[in-house]
């Protein structure tokens, strides 16, 4: 079980991470066709980029998911 705090410190890793991707997680993402912002240049909301990375990962063996979640979303996020 994830305690509060762990969880509320990775979700901020996490989002910080799209906000300002690395090098390699932007990479990923175009490959994947993940995309975080709308067309206005706002953020789409939590839920709607949960159900679009669910959607683009959806046909990667385990490990090709875990790789893209990793780089994505950094290596504490996963667990």
């Amino acid at each position: 079980m994830i305690k509060g705090t762990k969880s509320g410190t990775t979700l901020r890793s996490i989002i910080t991470r799209m906000i300002n991707p690395t090098e390699k997680a932007t990479e990923v993402m175009e490959e994947l066709g993940i995309e975080f912002y709308n067309t206005d240049g706002t953020m789409k909301s939590l839920s709607e980029i949960i159900t679009i990375v669910n959607e683009k990962t959806s046909g990667l063996t385990e490990d090709q998911r875990t790789q893209a979640l990793s780089t994505t979303s950094g290596q504490q996020a996963l667990t």
